[in-house]
């Protein structure tokens, strides 16, 4: 069975049968380096039509046109990121920040009680001067503009006992020049048993409590969305993918940035070879998304996105 045979967690499995069709993604580069080769004209245009099919079924991403157009409306920076207890330390963490120059920082794992965690001391440290932060449940939130917390709830199950799996939700309301809207900084849990489970009938039974999970959570998530009647911006890793149904979820009640404006994939893990997307950022109709891009950052094992977005 695969989860024998996986050098990785049954975890990372679970969100990859999410990917439809995943292995088409390392079949392109063959289809297409064939069609270059190929000489036959109608051997090549049939080859070119197979590798834009394996495109878009691999969750290749094609924004529609006049995204990028702000009509003299306001536009922000945003910058959302796992830091993952940064490991490295938070000078890579710092040099991301320092070139990407956003408006606002939302970071997820910036826990208190992980042995890599980032002090409160570093975590002023990624902000630029006269910024103000707000640092609580294992969020990071960051503005060049005044911000504080207005909301916290549940997200996914309580576990009182492990603070690590204990997961909130976190509104922070930023007061722009342009007046105020909120982030939304949420962190989805993952599964409370079976994890780890290196047979298969656990790890199966792994699969449905996930799915159980992710909808609580969405739900959660959407419920506390909902009641913010400013501009929203939702942003952080919600450990599922595009492909997934509680994804449709989300898009029937947000919009997607990196779905409305980002081109290609939008892998944002494993850092050192992205092949799936976990890491978001959301608004409701009080945005529109400019631009979306994953960075390549260094200091996590999740890739930082940058996206542009404009108020309504």
């Amino acid at each position: 069975m695969l989860w024998h045979l996986a050098p990785v967690s049954p975890h990372w499995l679970i969100l990859c049968r999410d990917i439809p069709l995943w292995p088409m993604i390392v079949a392109l580069p063959v289809v297409v380096w064939g069609s270059v080769r190929e000489k036959r004209s109608r051997v090549r245009k049939a080859r070119l039509i197979l590798a834009a099919a394996l495109s878009a079924g691999s969750g290749w991403n094609i924004p529609p046109p006049f995204q990028r157009i702000a009509w003299g409306r306001p536009v922000i920076r945003v910058l959302v990121w796992n830091v993952g207890g940064a490991p490295a330390g938070p000078q890579p963490l710092i040099r991301e920040v320092r070139g990407a120059q956003p408006d606002v920082i939302v970071f997820t794992e910036a826990h208190a009680y992980s042995p890599f965690a980032l002090g409160r001391l570093d975590l002023q440290r990624l902000a630029l001067p006269g910024w103000t932060t707000v640092w609580e449940d294992g969020y990071f939130v960051a503005s060049r503009w005044p911000c504080r917390p207005t909301l916290r709830s549940t997200l996914g199950i309580p576990v009182p006992d492990d603070p690590s799996r204990d997961r909130r939700i976190l509104i922070t309301q930023v007061d722009s020049p342009w007046g105020p809207f909120q982030v939304a900084a949420a962190h989805f849990q993952r599964p409370l048993r079976h994890q780890w489970s290196r047979r298969p009938w656990r790890s199966l039974r792994g699969m449905g409590e996930l799915d159980t999970l992710r909808r609580l959570q969405v739900s959660q998530l959407v419920a506390a969305g909902r009641g913010v009647t400013a501009p929203l911006l939702l942003a952080g890793d919600f450990n599922l993918t595009p492909a997934s149904s509680p994804y449709a979820g989300l898009r029937g009640a947000f919009r997607d940035s990196f779905a409305e404006s980002g081109w290609g994939p939008g892998a944002t893990y494993p850092a050192a070879f992205p092949l799936i997307r976990i890491d978001y950022l959301l608004h409701n109709r009080g945005w529109s998304s400019l631009s979306c891009r994953v960075v390549r950052g260094e200091g996590s094992d999740h890739l930082p996105i940058l996206a542009e977005l404009a108020l309504r």
